[in-house]
């Protein structure tokens, strides 16, 4: 330790367990592994989209971001954003919901965005998408994304998990799902497909 801490932990012996001291310099090493081990095939392009549900705006704030995509073994970099690390998609002005223009607005702002990653002067190595909006918009974000690019997508989880929120729940069941034809002929020329991806379809 240097002179000022090496005294600052003998006057405070009892804060200073030797558990908690090997804890600090297991914690601290551990911290700079990480970042060392980071090399320049680990960048990602954040991409946050933030939008509105059930007629409030919602955060996703960029310290959530950094650790989630650090614990991933990546780290933000964009070298064109003139502010910040990511490519932060706004759809909390739109329209009220239910005018005529809310969808068409919301897909113009999506695309205008997602235009930035398909003219990036420096090719892209990986995004990392963190998308809370409404489901309609969050298609259009897929479409609109580039496929081309490896591609990391952040759920952000509804089991209560204040830290790590939106990192992946290694112990969750994997989800599967079905398709069956509810009704209509089998041969049909026209087809509507209903999609649930919350909670089951009535017939």
């Amino acid at each position: 330790l240097c002179r000022t801490h090496h005294r600052l932990i003998d006057r405070l012996i009892a804060e200073h367990t030797v558990e908690g001291l090997l804890r600090m310099k297991r914690e601290h090493e551990e911290r700079i592994l990480l970042l060392t081990a980071l090399t320049e095939e680990a960048r990602t392009v954040v991409v946050r989209a933030i939008g509105g549900i059930r007629g409030a705006a919602v955060e996703i704030p960029r310290s959530t971001v950094l650790a989630t995509v650090t614990a991933d073994g990546r780290y933000p970099r964009y070298p064109l954003a003139l502010a910040g690390e990511d490519i932060e998609i706004d759809l909390r002005n739109l329209p009220e919901e239910g005018v005529e223009t809310y969808w068409a607005v919301g897909t113009r702002v999506i695309e205008q965005a997602t235009q930035r990653i398909r003219n990036a002067q420096e090719p892209i190595p990986h995004l990392s998408v963190f998308a809370l909006t409404r489901i309609p918009l969050l298609v259009a974000l897929g479409f609109h994304l580039d496929d081309k690019v490896p591609t990391t997508i952040y759920q952000r989880r509804r089991d209560g998990a204040a830290d790590g929120a939106w990192a992946p729940d290694k112990d969750a069941t994997a989800v599967t799902f079905t398709a069956e034809q509810i009704s209509g002929q089998a041969h049909a020329s026209r087809v509507a497909i209903a999609v649930s991806l919350t909670a089951l379809i009535g017939a």
